[in-house]
């Protein structure tokens, strides 16, 4: 009887924090664009290849939000950020990234994880890197703690990069390889 009442106060314990905890990150994935970012406190359009003068977004596939520096990002990411009241306004999105994956993958446009930088943290689907306007300028990346794909075509088509295990460091890209990836997968 004991067993019978700990399963049935774990089955609603999870029936209530699984439909809460789980679409945050996956919500309206099918519709969503993550290419309208939030920037600067208006909406942008990532994937027009401007980014509007931001340096670094961040997106579950879902939503996006760009940032002036990585730092900032960094800062919003662990909910840190020293601007005053930007904590309490995206709490509900950095809840959703951790989430996802703990730390996730960096894709940066130039060697040596120079220039602009996109963060993606969902795990189990196909981010199509022209959302962002990064189809084919990916020149370095950092994997977080779950492995990745990369591919050279939309939705993982052609080939894939020989090396996107957890926690890779590539700050260069192998042979042939430099601004030809257009979509990620994180494992």
């Amino acid at each position: 009887m004991l067993r019978r009442s700990l399963a049935l106060v774990v089955a609603s314990a999870a029936a209530i924090v699984l439909p809460v905890a789980l679409p945050l990150a996956h919500a309206g994935a099918a519709t969503a664009d993550p290419s309208q970012a939030t920037y600067d406190g208006r909406t942008i359009s990532v994937d027009d290849g401007s980014w509007d003068g931001a340096r670094a977004c961040a997106s579950d596939g879902v939503s996006t939000q760009c940032f002036d520096t990585e730092d900032e990002m960094d800062a919003w990411l662990t909910g840190s950020s020293g601007t005053p009241g930007v904590h309490a306004a995206v709490t509900p999105h950095v809840a959703a990234l951790s989430l996802t994956c703990a730390s996730s993958l960096r894709l940066y446009e130039n060697g040596g994880f120079g220039g602009r930088v996109l963060y993606l943290a969902s795990r189990g689907l196909w981010f199509n890197l022209r959302d962002y306007s990064f189809d084919n300028k990916v020149s370095s990346f950092a994997v977080g703690a779950c492995s990745s794909y990369l591919a050279e075509y939309a939705n993982g088509g052609g080939s894939w990069y020989p090396g996107g295990g957890a926690n890779a460091s590539v700050p260069v890209l192998a042979s042939g390889w430099n601004d030809r990836i257009s979509s990620v997968y994180i494992v």
